[in-house]
């Protein structure tokens, strides 16, 4: 125990052994930062807040646990230090990498001083809890719900796709950019519609694609005969060109190709084309079940497939979606 960085267990002050005691026998997710090098000690539920840095984490300085966050929670282990008063944060982003990626979580949490004998600051005390997937979640659904008062201004197929368009480029935090093509009568082909976070003609938005060229940029031809969401990974290095990260500093390096529906016909009458953010990596877990593949059902993009067209409203064009009554679905 002597090469235990917080020394042998018998020398503990008694300041650190009742935190400690605290701490391991919570529920909650709790941790202490410990000495002048706010070495790190941590309960069970806790652990899953480091990621893969556990078990590694323990009894390591906080500035080496954290040095991707530092910048934002040293000066308040500085504060804590200073003044000996807690400190509280809602909703904080801290951009970890934990999963072997910079990654956008979202914590509420406190430091609170831990107080030695003499009564000086020795320690910080540290309740947390994630909210990342909450404060994602309200986001994407304010995007959702935006995205559906928006297109039923639409008074053409173009119009709908041109303000979808709008609302998902100010979405940049979840879809880094987005293509939206509309199958031509006849269905032959499809033409973009709208885009953003790319130019139309580019690259990786060519203004017309073959429903039947299977070579194509998108596999619009797959996705159209299967009729469901297809994950499309790596597509910078396919392309050989740089994709936008959206509000990332990070390039988006995975998309979905997802078919919209016409309400009215069986077949496919448009596409989104939709970057993944490159700060959620569980984003390529999306697929639901019902089309029979072993990953997990995430939230967001299905949610596309529930925006249906009303047609009450007093300027409601049957085309405000798209042709035919078409909606966002998988």
């Amino acid at each position: 125990m002597g090469k235990h960085p917080f020394g042998a267990i018998e020398r503990w002050p008694q300041s650190l052994r009742s935190a400690i005691s605290i701490c391991l026998n919570s529920r909650f997710p709790i941790a202490i930062y410990w000495g002048p090098e706010l070495a790190l000690l941590y309960n069970d539920a806790w652990s899953p807040i480091p990621g893969d840095k556990h078990p590694w984490a323990l009894g390591r300085p906080g500035r080496k646990v954290w040095p991707e966050i530092w910048d934002a929670i040293g000066p308040l282990y500085a504060q804590v230090q200073s003044t000996g008063e807690g400190v509280w944060q809602q909703d904080q982003l801290l951009p970890m990498h934990r999963h072997g990626y910079t990654e956008e979580c979202y914590f509420n949490f406190t430091f609170s001083p831990i107080r030695g004998e003499d009564g000086s600051v020795e320690g910080i005390f540290n309740a947390v809890i994630e909210t990342t997937f909450r404060v994602i979640e309200e986001r994407r659904t304010k995007v959702l719900r935006e995205l559906l008062e928006e297109t039923v201004k639409a008074q053409t197929a173009v119009d709908a796709c041109t303000l979808a368009a709008k609302v998902l480029g100010r979405a940049s935090l979840d879809i880094p950019y987005c293509l939206i093509y509309v199958v031509e009568q006849g269905g032959g082909s499809a033409r973009l519609a709208a885009s953003a976070g790319f130019a139309p003609g580019g690259r990786a938005s060519p203004n017309e694609i073959r429903l039947q060229d299977m070579d194509a940029v998108w596999p619009l031809c797959t996705v159209a005969t299967k009729q469901r969401i297809e994950l499309l990974e790596r597509v910078d290095e396919k392309l050989g060109i740089a994709f936008p990260g959206g509000a990332w500093p990070e390039p988006s390096r995975h998309c979905y190709v997802v078919p919209i529906a016409g309400t009215a016909t069986g077949g496919a009458a448009g596409f989104l084309v939709a970057g993944i953010s490159p700060r959620r990596h569980d984003e390529k877990s999306i697929v639901p079940s019902s089309v029979a593949q072993p990953r997990k059902f995430h939230p967001f993009f299905p949610l596309f497939g529930a925006l249906r067209p009303s047609a009450s409203g007093p300027r409601r064009s049957r085309k405000s979606i798209v042709p035919r009554q078409c909606s966002f679905r998988m």
